[in-house]
């Protein structure tokens, strides 16, 4: 039987066994006293495996790990009588790669086995990293201790570092100029934040071109004149990553140094006895680690240094362009803790995620006069920045253009007019005018490098040694001839003459036997123009071999640049019937490189990119096309069952390409559209347009609610749902920042006057007059988008029109539901009313089932939870506690105890946290988040607020260990209804919305873990909407996530084909029940409140929810205008 399980399992799996096997070959290395040694000390983990069916199977219970460690230590310990003399520690690791089995072994295997275990034991084995780790820094130390070395210094160090950093520099030639370097002060600034910290590893990611190895290069110069910060600057190209890291710098720097003064096995510790307690830093910096043959291995070479050495003094810098950083990354688990990252700001919302290292990016717009200046002067440029076209500034923030454009014309006034794609040709004329290059290099260049970098499949930006050798050129020679053969071909010529020159311009660099370029735009500009000529003729054809090559640049990140060039060129060349059939593909590929074509084409040629993206939009609006629009929109508004929920993808390139060049008359275009789905997408890329520049976003608002009113001087309905939509998202942005919340009121005021019509100073003081009937039935416009947003909001949110409607209906239970409402509402004022009482009237109403009442008793409890948290909070579990013993389980144990105890930083206490835990866990326990009101069923279960509250973290949340076991029960009793509920609404809000990315796709691995699960249909359409949602603005995530969980060729083409569905209410959903709470509930103004509690006392006297909502819309408007344009009963 044992052999037959034997066989059954595959061969390449990482058992606990593999690990047992493991430790017990580092016997020969003699353990010591490991008795008092954390490893003892580990807690006791049940180990669990998974059959081949992908269940659960309780018999396979193993030995627990703890147990396992522990065979493993006894296994290490001395035998009796050895003669070994005692040591803690030195030798056990003496010779630390006998065998091939040192700690660099164990780690890797670890490592590698860590997907088959569950989190408890991942956290077991990250702990027997560190003691390996512990084990060796100590046995470095000792055997420092036992074999001392000469001592060095600081400044001989230093010698051998710059003595290291030698082929760095020479990489950088003609790169990085300190004459008009500009130092990115933001970047520098998180640089310096980096250095004084405890991370180990920055990272450093821009497009090509954007400048990384200068910011790089720069680094030495700029801390010149710190004595204590040492740099080895590496060009990542040329490491070797057959051995861990620490010991192959080792011994290179130990090369340099005085041999009798230092020897790479103890180096690391010589240099943390050299340093001890100074402050001193050692920079280790890894330039273009994408540029590596094996760049995922180099970075986890690079990983495992900064997870294993425990030298606070080593700094890890590494730069990477940002697609191949996605790719380079992908395989692999990263040590994050280690890593810096970017925090939100403090005025950033505090849904938005935080980033891995530091971005470059182009020059700021308030930088560019005197990055010019600098530029003006070196290359001798005869055209003042004050004379540049707006166009040509813009487009000058790019630092590799800035520099190409300044070689092209030194010593020469600049166009009028240059178009980006131009820049590339006009710079390569310019070398050939000046004689630096001759067309024949060209030639060489275009007939003979480039395509073999693009053959094969290989799609590379290099050529390496073994190439060069094997390949024969168009003329039947070998190209290593004309590579590194300097043979006399005549008139004082060699045959390696074109490469040489190529070299020595700047456009190639030869570096450690490999051939590239120098700068990757070099290589899309030629790759771009080779792809563009191999390219069949046929439209159709060529447009499926541009998706072919999309879909290959997912994989094979050097291809993403050469594609868009090329598209680039189809628009210079004004292939429009290419252009318009690629834009209806439905693929996420080709729709992104478009819109980056797109975007670069239009820097340098706009009104011909305005007037293409004109075009596709004019091709959706045919008659048919325009009728569909309308049915839509009429069947939206009347009843919402959504016959197309999905924007199109030319107009979904159109609105994003509009709003990366601001646009804004095609953005208003597209927000005045008929289709619903189309001013969603228009809405939201507006909202990320105003998040880059709220200036533009402003003027975008004011020109749109100029367009509001027709001739008749009545509203455009489909504009002024935009409108509301686009100003909804604004004040939920800016609402804490005084200037825009005025600005934004300025606007609204001067918008209602007209839509109104109101003549400032005389409003008047007769509620009925003619006027104020016209008010309200345009107010009424206003409250029907409001009441087809809430329908369009998901699931699981609390507003459901049919359910308040109840409150009001004719029947016996009026008058008592409307008497409620009156106490309530009087408990809205703290200052008068004792907590004690609501929560003595609350207990009575555990068994009431209206939506309405419940939200009131929410708003009551909120107010008194801020005022008295100390008294409050213990009564609002008390409630809870009653309530939730109801059956069915009820709003008073689902909704009122939920969001009566803030989570936001500023009103959060311990006490309130560890109340919703209770509450959570009981809801989840007791019901799985059911509940139910009048007429249907609803979820809540609270999973994301559940872990805020465990964590007490508000940004990034993480999965906490209570939600990590529902999820598993959910799964291991395979409740299909409940895992589909908890990725369509629960994992959306948090991916999509709030930006928990570390919450979200911790959950969503344990369902696809599940392999029998991913193929029910219904949650396999749900995982692929919800990535295909992400995917659209994070498309990063989705790929890592993609390719960790090995779904690449299982969902990958599905996801990036799907376009997914996008509506206003989904938009406002949870940023206004946080609006609702944060500005009306949590206001401390009290007339505002009062003025509020006021509309909610009119409750008893409305016999319709359309009647009471205008009187609260009312009070909305009136608090906007600052005046009473409506009469307040």
């Amino acid at each position: 039987m044992a052999s037959e399980n034997q066989q059954n399992e595959p061969a390449n799996t990482f058992t606990i066994k593999t690990i047992t096997d493991a430790l017990k070959n580092l016997k020969t290395k003699a353990f010591h006293n490991l008795g008092n040694h954390p490893l003892s000390r580990l807690r006791l983990v049940s180990s669990r495996h998974q059959t081949t069916t992908n269940k659960r199977d309780e018999a396979s219970l193993g030995l627990t790990l703890h147990t396992i460690l522990l065979e493993a230590v006894n296994s290490l310990k001395s035998t009796a009588g050895n003669n070994e003399q005692p040591s803690i520690y030195y030798t056990i690791l003496r010779e630390r790669f006998i065998n091939g089995l040192g700690t660099e072994y164990v780690a890797q295997l670890l490592n590698l086995s860590r997907r088959q275990y569950f989190r408890e034991q991942n956290q077991a084995i990250t702990q027997l990293g560190a003691i390996l780790r512990e084990w060796e820094y100590a046995a470095q130390r000792e055997s420092a201790e036992a074999e001392p070395a000469t001592p060095f210094s600081w400044s001989a160090l230093k010698q051998a570092a710059a003595e290291m950093s030698r082929p760095f520099w020479a990489s950088v030639q003609g790169k990085y100029d300190p004459r008009v370097y500009h130092q990115r002060r933001g970047v520098y600034g998180r640089f310096q934040t980096f250095l004084k910290s405890e991370k180990t590893v920055l990272v450093i990611t821009g497009n090509s071109g954007a400048g990384k190895s200068c910011f790089l290069a720069a680094l030495p110069a700029a801390l010149a004149n710190d004595e204590d910060v040492l740099f080895i600057m590496l060009n990542g190209v040329g490491l070797s990553v057959e051995h861990e890291l620490t010991g192959t710098l080792a011994k290179t720097l130990a090369y340099f140094l005085d041999e009798a003064a230092a020897s790479s096995a103890n180096l690391f510790a010589n240099i943390d006895d050299l340093i001890g307690q100074s402050g001193r830093k050692v920079v280790v910096v890894f330039d273009a680690i994408n540029e590596h043959a094996e760049g995922s291995k180099l970075l986890y070479r690079i990983d495992q240094m900064a997870s294993a050495q425990p030298y606070p003094w080593l700094k890890l810098v590494i730069s990477s362009r940002s697609e191949a950083w996605r790719v380079l990354k992908r395989p692999l688990t990263l040590s994050h803790s280690r890593y810096y990252q970017e925090k939100p700001a403090a005025t950033t919302a505090w849904y938005q995620p935080t980033k891995l290292g530091v971005r470059l990016t182009r020059f700021q717009q308030q930088d560019m006069a005197s990055v010019y200046e600098s530029y003006r002067q070196t290359y001798a440029l005869q055209t003042a920045y004050s004379d540049l076209k707006l166009s040509l500034r813009n487009a000058l923030r790019d630092p590799l253009l800035l520099r190409l454009i300044a070689e092209t014309y030194t010593e020469a006034p600049m166009p009028q007019h240059i178009h980006i794609i131009d820049i590339f040709p006009a710079f390569v004329r310019a070398l050939v005018a000046s004689q630096r290059l001759r067309e024949e290099d060209i030639l060489f260049l275009e007939q003979e490098l480039v395509p073999l970098m693009l053959s094969d499949g290989a799609y590379s930006n290099k050529l390496s040694d073994a190439q060069t050798r094997d390949v024969l050129t168009s003329s039947g020679e070998p190209l290593w001839k004309f590579i590194v053969a300097h043979q006399p071909t005549g008139w004082g010529q060699h045959s390696n003459d074109s490469f040489t020159r190529l070299v020595d311009a700047g456009i190639l660099k030869h570096v450690d036997e490999t051939i590239s370029f120098r700068y990757e735009r070099f290589y899309d500009y030629f790759g771009g123009r080779e792809l563009y000529a191999q390219l069949p003729t046929d439209t159709a054809a060529r447009a499926a071999m541009y998706q072919a090559l999309a879909e290959e640049a997912y994989t094979k990140p050097f291809l993403s640049g050469p594609v868009i060039h090329a598209l680039g060129m189809e628009l210079a060349a004004e292939n429009i019937p290419l252009i318009m059939h690629l834009a209806e593909l439905k693929s996420h590929q080709i729709r992104d490189k478009l819109v980056a074509a797109l975007t670069e084409y239009g820097l340098g040629n706009r009104e011909k990119t305005r007037a293409l993206l004109s075009q596709l939009w004019q091709a959706g609006q045919s008659l048919k096309g325009n009728l569909a629009r309308a049915g839509e929109w009429l069947w939206d508004t009347f009843y919402h069952d959504a016959v197309s929920a999905t924007c199109s993808a030319s107009d979904y390139i159109v609105i994003t390409v509009a709003a990366r060049l601001q646009f804004q008359d095609l953005l208003e275009t597209m927000l005045a559209d008929w289709s619903p789905a189309v001013r969603a997408v228009a809405i939201r890329q507006s909202f990320i347009l105003w998040r880059r520049d709220r200036e533009v976003g402003f003027a975008l608002l004011s020109n749109l609610a100029d367009r509001l009113l027709h001739g008749w001087q009545l509203p455009r309905p489909h504009i002024l749902e935009s409108l509301i939509g686009l100003s909804l998202m604004f004040l939920f942005d800016a609402y804490t920042e005084p200037e825009w919340a005025k600005r934004l009121r300025t606007l609204w005021r001067g918008l209602l006057e007209r839509l109104l019509f109101i003549q400032p100073g005389k409003l008047g003081k007769r509620p009925y007059t003619i006027k104020n009937l016209l008010r309200t039935a345009v107010l009424k416009t206003i409250i029907g988008f409001a009441a087809k947003t809430t329908r369009e909001t998901p699931d699981d949110s609390v507003l459901d029109l049919p359910e308040l409607r109840l409150f009001f209906k004719n029947d016996a239970g009026r008058s008592q539901r409307r008497d409620t409402a009156r106490q309530l509402c009087a408990f809205m004022d703290v200052a008068e009313t004792a907590v004690t009482d609501l929560h003595q009237l609350s207990l009575e109403l555990v068994n009431e089932r209206d939506l309405l009442i419940a939200i009131l008793a929410q708003t009551a409890w909120r107010r008194h939870v801020l005022a008295t948290p100390d008294k409050a909070i213990p009564l609002v579990v008390s409630l809870f506690n009653k309530a939730i013993e109801v059956e069915p389980a009820g709003p008073f144990s689902h909704v009122v105890p939920t969001f009566a105890i803030p989570l936001d930083d500023r009103f959060a206490t311990i006490a309130g946290r560890t109340a919703l835990s209770h509450i959570y866990a009981t809801i989840n326990r007791r019901t799985q988040g059911c509940w139910q009101n009048k007429q249907r069923s609803q979820r809540w279960p609270g999973l994301t607020f559940f872990c805020m509250a465990q964590s007490g973290q508000t940004t990034d949340v993480p999965l906490c260990p209570e939600v990590t076991k529902i999820v598993e029960q959910m799964i291991a009793l395979r409740d299909i209804n409940y895992i589909n509920w908890v990725i369509k609404e629960e994992l959306r809000n948090a991916l999509v919305e709030f930006g928990y990315y570390q919450f979200g796709f911790a959950i969503l691995k344990m369902i696809v873990q599940e392999a029998d699960l991913v193929k029910e249909p219904a949650i396999r359409i749900a995982i692929v909407d919800l990535l295909s949602r992400v995917h659209v603005y994070e498309p990063e995530l989705v790929e890592n996530f993609l390719e960790v969980n090995q779904l690449v060729n299982d969902m990958g083409h599905a996801i990036r084909t799907t376009i997914p569905t996008e509506t206003i209410g989904d938009l406002v959903n949870y940023r206004a029940a946080m609006f609702w709470f944060e500005v009306l509930v949590n206001n401390n103004r009290s007339q505002t409140f009062q003025s509020l509690t006021s509309v909610f006392n009119q409750l008893d006297t409305c016999n319709r929810l359309e009647t009471w909502v205008t009187i609260f819309f009312q009070f909305i408007v009136n608090e906007i205008y600052g005046e009473p344009i409506f009469a307040v009963r």
